[in-house]
């Protein structure tokens, strides 16, 4: 069973019949739209995890010299913002395993070595950067960035030495807006089909319908970011939906849809695409 089976929303009305044709063309539209997002992705993650093998970055976890490691350093700042540029990625850094930055460009601005935090241990893609092996990378769930005050999702990556040893991480982090891009290619307000894609807690995190203000409130000087201060919840945004199946018919505000359902496969996301009847 679904996540959004799982999902309680009041005031759903199921259709007894379903039309073999549309439900058809809705499955082959989600698995594009669901394959464009998965190679997005795969080529994201494997192109941080080509650019962390450079041997710049071994080198300089290998050396104890000062000098050497501040050349090496400058190296990787160069290295990074030309990845960035790319991408055009918000943030891109290298964190060693204590948590402390070693190198961080935001906006395609180097970071001075004295902005540099000594705190990452505690972001959500540390732990489970790490605990990836060679080759290969973590996707993070959605987070509002400190760097680049809005919304991303990150790709980290770790550093392996030739012992197998792993003394840091790198990763960036890029716009949620890309992703949401991505699923909703094609589609906008006015179109007749609706793409939601809706996280674990039920809030929806993409709505072909609108674009969420992803920016962060600089106000905010504790960056205290629930879901709830920038996603609706789908049980608010469309109450007439309730207890979703993964596929079948249903009538929204007086209109008749055809809806299927289908993990994302990042993030614990299920999408949801209607088709009117």
């Amino acid at each position: 069973m679904s996540f959004i089976t799982k999902t309680v929303i009041a005031g759903i009305l199921f259709l007894p019949t379903l039309a073999f044709a549309d439900l058809r063309d809705i499955e082959k539209d989600l698995q594009q739209r669901i394959a464009k997002f998965h190679s997005f992705a795969e080529y994201t993650g494997g192109t941080l995890v080509k650019a962390s093998t450079d041997s710049t970055f071994q080198e300089y976890f290998l050396s104890n010299d000062p000098v050497e490691k501040g050349r090496l350093k400058h190296k990787i700042d160069f290295l990074s913002k030309n990845t960035q540029a790319k991408f055009k990625v918000d943030e891109m850094c290298l964190i060693d395993a204590k948590g402390q930055e070693i190198s961080r460009i935001v906006y395609e601005q180097v970071a001075p070595n004295k902005e540099l935090s000594a705190e990452e241990a505690s972001a959500p893609f540390f732990n489970p950067a790490f605990a990836k092996d060679k080759g290969e990378f973590y996707v993070s769930a959605p987070y509002v960035s400190a760097d680049s005050l809005r919304w991303v999702i990150c790709f980290a990556t770790p550093i392996v030495l030739p012992d197998g040893s792993k003394p840091g991480i790198y990763h960036y982090e890029l716009s949620l807006y890309i992703f949401q891009g991505i699923l909703n290619q094609k589609l906008t307000a006015e179109s007749d089909e609706i793409l939601l894609a809706v996280n674990k807690e039920g809030y929806i995190v993409s709505d072909s319908r609108e674009k969420f203000a992803l920016e962060f409130n600089v106000a905010d000087t504790e960056m205290k970011t629930p879901l709830s201060d920038y996603f609706p919840k789908l049980s608010d945004s469309m109450p007439e939906l309730k207890e979703l199946e993964d596929s079948g018919d249903v009538s929204i505000k007086g209109r008749s849809y055809t809806f299927m359902t289908k993990a994302l496969g990042y993030n614990d996301w299920q999408v949801i695409l209607l088709y009117p009847k």
